[in-house]
Order: structure tokens, then C-alpha cells, then sequence
């Protein structure tokens, strides 16, 4: 089998060269930066999340919610603000006697705030 010829290779100049080492860098850099930005908005929902279940425990525990009682309210009961974006449900129950409140977000995840004893 006989290959054609074919045409000299060309040299890569000092601009192109740049050019790749610049863009190269720049994926090196942004690809960790943007990973750290994802997990910096998911860290920063979890804390309202949990600070907004606080309020809500401190205020339901204000109102008076009775931990003897087997039912469940919405936390728009005991505070009037609305959910943090991307809660899907929020509930102040009773458990052992004490007041909880559990966060589902849209997520998946479940956040649970109680009184510390």
C-alpha cells in the first residue's frame, strides 16, 4: 500500500501557541471555579434552610404549640414570611413531647430543627 504525498507539515507560530497555552489555562481555572461556585449556592440554601427552621421553632415555641399534640401545622402559621426558595414542604410537629420542625426541600433533602436539651 503507497500513501500519497502529501503536503509539508506546517509550523505552529508563536501567536498560535499562545493562544492554545491561554485557552488551555483558562478551562484549567474556570472548570474548579465554577465546581466552587455550585457548592458555595447549595452550602449558602442549606443555612437559610436551617436559620428559617429556627425562626420558626423560636416562633411556634412563642405562640405556645402544644408538644403533647399528634397533629402537624405549616410553619406560615407561626411565622408570617414566606419558605426560602426551593422548600417544598415545611411542618412544625410534635416529637417526644417537644416541638419540631422538618424541612423537605425540592432537592430531596430533610432538615430537621429541634430545641437542643
Amino acid at each position: 500500500m503507497t500513501f500519497p504525498n502529501s503536503a509539508p507539515q506546517r509550523e505552529v507560530t508563536p501567536e498560535e501557541s499562545k493562544s492554545s497555552a491561554r485557552t488551555f489555562w483558562l478551562i484549567l481555572l474556570a472548570f474548579p471555579t465554577l465546581v466552587g461556585a455550585i457548592l458555595a449556592f447549595f452550602a449558602f440554601q442549606g443555612r437559610e434552610v436551617r436559620t428559617y427552621g429556627q425562626a420558626v421553632l423560636a416562633a411556634a415555641q412563642q405562640q405556645h404549640f402544644d408538644p403533647s399534640a399528634s397533629y402537624s401545622s405549616d410553619c406560615t402559621e407561626y411565622l408570617n414570611k414566606p419558605v426560602p426558595q426551593g422548600v417544598q414542604e415545611c411542618k412544625v410537629q410534635a416529637v417526644n413531647g417537644q416541638a419540631e420542625v422538618v424541612i423537605k426541600t425540592e432537592r430531596g433533602q430533610q432538615y430537621r430543627v429541634t430545641n437542643p436539651k
